[in-house]
């Protein structure tokens, strides 16, 4: 019999026993997918899909000027060059899913500017850049919150318990900075998200609402004020950071939500962690997507979008799955992702974190043996080809690309981010910063060899 899961009500309800199901609940139950086999009815999945678009497209009229400035970002148009976007290759990106702009076999990493930050006295558990590329914050288990300086590599202010008295009184396990340079959200143990200005770091508003520790945050790209917040209470609460006010809540994960992602779609992409499933939360709708990864995946902790309709994820086993949001099971498994040393023997080390360039065909992967790896994604997304590694020691607890994909910033601890199961005595707590350039591809080809 079939499983309903309605984000409203945490119950799952068995339709096959009901006859006089609602055309709501039916409704539901046609969004409903398991992992059991691939879509039969794609295409008339698709048609419902360019449908719901059609009902934002109001939203992308607002998003007109973000997507030209991403372009210019990239490169792909002049600055000043005067463009309709709607017929541009980033709002194409965005409503097909397709990738505009291939990175990685051009990527190199330049390790002789590779530099650090120490300020955590435990282990960091999370960082996220500016938009402007100019500043670069980081939380950690020591219960503070860091703003850096990247261009002059320093310090600019602290963030804690002490110093700031409207600050967590439980710890911060996660931050996120809004795209548009207004806030810094911050996560707490206590179940509360907290608004900075991101210039001033002064306090503006806490979100409360959350019963447990919040685990994730994420901004929503190209659109103002949508802030979305995961917790070990199973729920993601959805916030108007305008009004400073909650807007929904989205149920379904049986266990802690380990990482959520969204790009411009409203489609919100979630781990659960022990309930081993992914879900795409399909905003505004009260439907959800889930899909089950292979049985040896007794634990999925991160996961990040690569495209508008095409995802990753990171499990406890050492694997890596490329999905389509239109595919019940992986169109790629990537086992032993991360290889045990230098004798580079197949081992199950963990996948602790996942990030991408959106709409490119690169992504990096953090675990739990402190090797960072760079991914190529194949143009049919069947396969993902490693292109080079970065090593350190210590747990990877988070990766982030500057938003002109000139650094990587690395999260790097004694220990997970979530506990301390297993402690990597030798490491050092740290927020490696990792320069990148996209050159000639000779080069990088000639350096992975």
């Amino acid at each position: 019999m079939p499983l309903v899961y309605n984000n409203r009500k945490n119950r799952k309800t068995n339709l096959g026993d009901n006859p006089k199901a609602s055309k709501k609940q039916k409704k539901i139950l046609e969004d409903e997918i398991s992992s059991e086999s691939d879509f039969e009815d794609d295409v008339v999945r698709t048609k419902e899909s360019a449908i719901n678009e059609d009902m934002f497209e109001s939203v992308e009229e607002k998003t007109k000027i973000a997507e030209k400035n991403l372009l210019n970002k990239f490169g792909l148009i002049e600055e000043n060059k005067e463009i309709e976007v709607s017929s541009t290759n980033i709002n194409v990106a965005v409503k097909t899913g397709s990738r505009y702009k291939h990175l990685a076999d051009s990527l190199k990493i330049i390790t002789e500017k590779v530099f650090t930050y120490r300020g955590h006295r435990f282990s960091p558990t999370s960082v996220a850049p500016s938009p402007d590329g100019k500043y670069l914050f980081s939380c950690g288990k020591d219960n503070s919150v860091i703003k850096y300086d990247i261009i002059n590599k320093k310090k600019v202010s602290t963030l804690n318990k002490k110093l700031t008295p409207k600050f967590h009184k439980h710890g911060v396990n996660c931050l996120a900075v809004d795209p548009n340079g207004k806030y810094l959200a911050t996560g707490g143990a206590e179940g509360i998200v907290k608004l900075w200005n991101l210039e001033t770091m002064e306090f503006v508003s806490n979100l409360a609402g959350h019963r447990s520790g919040i685990t994730s945050l994420a901004f929503r790209l190209g659109v103002d004020g949508q802030l979305y917040s995961a917790s070990e209470d199973r729920s993601i609460r959805y916030w108007d950071t305008n009004q400073m006010g909650f807007v929904d809540i989205m149920y379904g994960h049986t266990s802690i939500v380990g990482k959520i992602d969204v790009l411009h779609k409203p489609r919100l992409l979630s781990c659960g962690t022990q309930d081993q499933s992914v879900r795409i939360f399909k905003i505004g709708e009260e439907s959800q997507l889930v899909y089950t990864p292979h049985v040896e995946a007794t634990s999925v902790d991160t996961v990040c979008y690569l495209d508008s309709t095409t995802f990753a994820s990171g499990a406890i086993d050492g694997s890596i799955s490329i999905w389509s949001s239109m595919k019940k099971k992986p169109i790629c498994i990537q086992k032993f992702a991360h290889k045990n040393g230098k004798d580079n023997k197949d081992c199950q080390n963990w996948i602790t974190s996942l990030a991408a360039i959106p709409y490119s065909d690169l992504m990096v992967s953090g675990g739990n043996n402190g090797v960072i790896n760079f991914w190529k994604i194949a143009n049919d997304n069947k396969k993902i080809i490693l292109i080079t590694s970065y090593s350190v020691d210590g747990f990877i607890n988070d990766l982030k690309f500057s938003s002109n994909g000139d650094f990587l910033f690395c999260a790097v601890g004694k220990d997970h981010r979530f506990g301390r199961w297993s402690t990597i005595s030798e490491a050092k707590n740290h927020i490696l910063v990792i320069p990148l350039s996209f050159g000639d591809t000779n080069d990088i080809e000639n350096e992975v060899e």
